[in-house]
């Protein structure tokens, strides 16, 4: 599944919703097997891809690691404009 650069909606451990999000990898299995991807702030994304570089300047800084089981995919709804979640 090739998810690099899809807007995501991560559920956290508290049981909130983080938006304005995209993905730096695919899903991909960890070193203990689970299912995980990588991703990143959506601002931080755009700033990545135009300076080559992050807000504080590094490369790696911003990219975080969650369960894909926490992971859904944001998607626009062609018919209707509607943005709607796909797991």
């Amino acid at each position: 599944m090739h998810l690099v650069g899809e807007r995501l909606i991560l559920l956290t451990r508290s049981g909130s919703w983080r938006h304005d999000l995209r993905a730096a990898s695919n899903p991909h299995a960890d070193d203990r097997g689970r299912l995980v991807i990588r991703l990143m702030p959506e601002a931080e994304w755009y700033l990545l891809a135009s300076t080559g570089r992050f807000s504080d300047g590094t490369l790696h800084s911003k990219i975080e690691t969650h369960r894909a089981d926490r992971v859904w995919v944001e998607t626009l709804q062609p018919a209707t404009g509607d943005a709607s979640i796909l797991m």
